[in-house]
């Protein structure tokens, strides 16, 4: 059974976290391509270690991680009580 919410109680209790949530998802995915784009961008690559690559490989970890995370609370989201 889905439960009903009127629409002020969905705008204060609900659209707020989805708003947020849509937004920093956004944001990682508009990141990640201007990262390719960047790489694909570069004339060359120095024949040393340069901080930009280094975290770039700190981001690949932290991505690993995420996935999971992200992988998680979309269990998460589709366990929530429906409404509308």
């Amino acid at each position: 059974m889905v439960k009903h919410m009127t629409l002020e109680e969905w705008d204060r209790r609900v659209a707020p976290f989805l708003a947020t949530i849509g937004i920093r998802a956004r944001h990682i995915v508009t990141d990640a391509h201007q990262i390719i784009d960047w790489v694909k961008l570069l004339p060359a690559a120095p024949d040393f270690e340069t901080e930009a690559i280094a975290k770039l490989e700190e981001a690949k970890i932290a991505l690993s991680l995420a996935h999971g995370a992200v992988s998680m609370a979309l269990e998460d989201y589709n366990k929530k009580e429906k409404v509308s």
